[in-house]
C-alpha cells in the first residue's frame, strides 16, 4: 500500500531518496564553505585587533620605561647622598602601602567542631 504512494514503487523511493541526500551534500558544502569563509574573516579581524592591542602595549612600555630611566636618573644622586633617608623613606613608603591592601573589614574566624 505505501509502494503505492511512491511513484515507481520502492525504485522511485530509491531515485528520490538519493536525489534528497545529493541535495543534502549539496547543501552541506555550501553551509560549509560559508562557515569556513565567515571563520577566516573572523580570524583575520581578531588577528589584526592583536596586532592592534600588542602596538598599543609595546609603545606604552616603552613610554614607561623612559619615564622610568628619567625617575631614576634624578632621584639615584640624592640616594647616594643621602642613603639612609632614602632607605627610611622607602621604609615608610612599604608600610603605607601595607597599610593600604590590607583589608579592613570583619573577620571572621570559622571553628570545625570534634567529632
Amino acid at each position: 500500500m505505501n509502494e503505492q504512494l511512491v511513484k515507481g514503487g520502492p525504485q522511485g523511493l530509491a531515485t528520490e531518496l538519493e536525489a534528497a541526500a545529493h541535495q543534502a551534500q549539496h547543501v552541506m558544502g555550501d553551509v560549509e564553505a560559508k562557515m569556513h569563509s565567515e571563520l577566516t574573516e573572523a580570524g583575520e579581524q581578531a588577528s589584526e585587533m592583536v596586532d592592534k592591542v600588542t602596538h598599543s602595549v609595546t609603545d606604552i612600555l616603552e613610554r614607561v620605561d623612559v619615564d622610568l630611566r628619567k625617575a631614576i636618573q634624578s632621584i639615584a644622586p640624592a640616594i647616594k647622598e643621602r642613603p639612609y633617608t632614602a632607605l627610611a623613606i622607602s621604609a615608610v613608603v612599604g608600610l603605607v602601602a601595607g597599610l593600604l591592601m590590607t583589608p579592613r573589614g570583619a573577620k571572621t574566624v570559622y571553628v570545625k567542631q570534634r567529632t
